[in-house]
């Protein structure tokens, strides 16, 4: 058994240090997900965001239901920090399972408005108290929680589409509203405010993020994303022509050079990976831009239908003919509404 002094020693190292702590193990179990979490077509990718929102919903509850007037203890305040050091340690491994499995879902841009508010909160809870902290903890839950209904129930209904989306929010919506009335309930006066009131404006948040497409389609997501020279299949296998040049540059434009072009045909291929059973159709619009008028102007839009269960991805490539240099730029999207994800390249 630990001694008192012992546990004196401990409780103020976690009173002077808890903030930073939490801070740490957050990225710890951020970045551990990271490297480990499954693909999209393994249902164990499931079980793990599953797991993580009980995991935190009750070190969460637990932790209030200890700082309340319903239970008092000799060790209250120490339970209260280790419990908000593994709170955090789990919030970072579920935004991962959120952030990773919507940054592989399309272009880097795509996951930038999550990641903003991840680093946000992150920050604020440096200065935080106890009480902001929870409201820190509740809005990356909460918006975990969001995120989480959204990609699990397509899914569930082996179907996505705006109706399975704005039936995943209200979902997630009632399931907040009632988790944080019954927390605010156990002890109200440690809130200036009814939070249960106003944590429905996150799902309203999303909502907007995603009918103006600044969110992308999961729980599809594009593995790869090439342009070619010209591809081919033979059999089951895909037979490939000159892939599009990168430079040195990162942020400059992949390049095709019109002579190796085969059959002036430039190629967009990829591989979208889905769960088991869950299909969709999926649109490659081609565009080229016009210098003259500075604007982009529609070339064609070619269409398939993907099914899920392939653990590489389903494959698919579409052609757009042309013997014009310049700008192009084409956008994978599915169901002729939801951007899953863009290539722009040059042709010289």
């Amino acid at each position: 058994m630990p001694s008192k002094d012992n546990l004196l020693k401990a409780k103020n190292y976690l009173k002077q240090r808890s903030h930073h702590l939490s801070a740490i193990v957050f990225i710890f179990g951020f970045f551990l997900d990271a490297f480990t979490l499954p693909n999209v077509t393994d249902k164990w990718s499931y079980i793990v965001g599953i797991i993580y929102a009980c995991i935190v919903g009750v070190l969460i509850f637990s932790r209030e239901y200890t700082r309340s007037d319903r239970l008092n203890f000799k060790n209250e305040h120490l339970y209260v920090s280790w419990s908000s050091i593994a709170t955090s340690f789990f919030m970072g491994s579920l935004t991962s399972f959120v952030f990773i499995y919507y940054l592989r879902g399309a272009d880097v841009l795509s996951g930038l408005p999550i990641l903003i508010f991840i680093l946000s909160v992150m920050i604020a809870n440096e200065f935080a108290n106890f009480r902001e902290k929870f409201i820190f903890d509740l809005l990356v839950y909460s918006v975990s929680i969001v995120f989480l209904f959204v990609f699990m129930l397509p899914v569930l209904f082996k179907s996505m589409g705006d109706i399975v989306f704005v039936i995943s929010v209200l979902a997630a919506s009632l399931f907040l509203y009632f988790y944080t009335r019954y927390i605010y309930d156990l002890n109200p006066k440690i809130f200036k405010i009814k939070i249960y009131n106003y944590i429905l404006v996150l799902p309203a948040l999303v909502t907007g993020l995603y009918f103006t497409n600044l969110i992308p389609a999961v729980p599809l997501t594009l593995r790869v994303k090439e342009i070619y020279a010209g591809v081919t299949k033979s059999g089951k296998e895909y037979v490939f022509a000159n892939k599009c040049d990168y430079s040195f540059n990162p942020f400059a434009y992949c390049t095709l050079q019109l002579s190796d072009i085969v059959n002036s045909r430039a190629t967009f291929y990829t591989e979208i990976q889905a769960p088991a059973d869950l299909s969709a159709g999926v649109t490659h619009s081609w565009e080229y831009y016009d210098e003259k008028k500075e604007q982009w102007v529609n070339r064609g839009k070619i269409s398939y239908e993907i099914s899920g269960g392939r653990g590489d991805g389903y494959r698919g490539y579409t052609n757009i003919t042309t013997r014009e240099p310049g700008l192009y730029k084409v956008t994978a999207i599915i169901n002729d509404k939801r951007i899953l994800g863009s290539k722009k390249f040059y042709i010289k």
